[in-house]
């Protein structure tokens, strides 16, 4: 199966940025270690602006995705920080041709 990269911009409110972190730790970080299907997840704060966390993701396949997009865990974390956004966040999806150290 062809895998799915996904790249993620996140604008949180003014302040908010760390409040994001933690339920995104809470919420989805569990899910994110237990999963096969996601073979990389790496979130990240930007280091210009103090409200924008950037995440890459490299899931088995758009099925693993899919699973984890529609999954009750999922609409529950999104009820939570939703609050803390400043803006719908931007999603790119990618089809990987390489990567160092993984055959794609």
């Amino acid at each position: 199966m062809k895998k799915l990269a996904l790249f993620v911009k996140v604008t949180a409110k003014p302040g908010k940025r760390e409040q994001v972190w933690q339920l995104w730790k809470k919420h989805v970080l569990p899910h994110v270690e237990e999963s096969g299907g996601i073979e990389i997840n790496c979130y990240c704060y930007d280091a210009k602006n103090e409200d924008i966390i950037c995440f890459f993701e490299l899931f088995s396949d758009a099925g693993d995705f899919k699973a984890a997009n529609e999954s009750k865990w999922y609409a529950e974390y999104l009820q939570f920080v939703k609050p803390l956004l400043a803006a719908p966040s931007e999603v790119i999806f990618a089809d990987p041709i390489w990567a160092k150290g993984m055959q794609v």
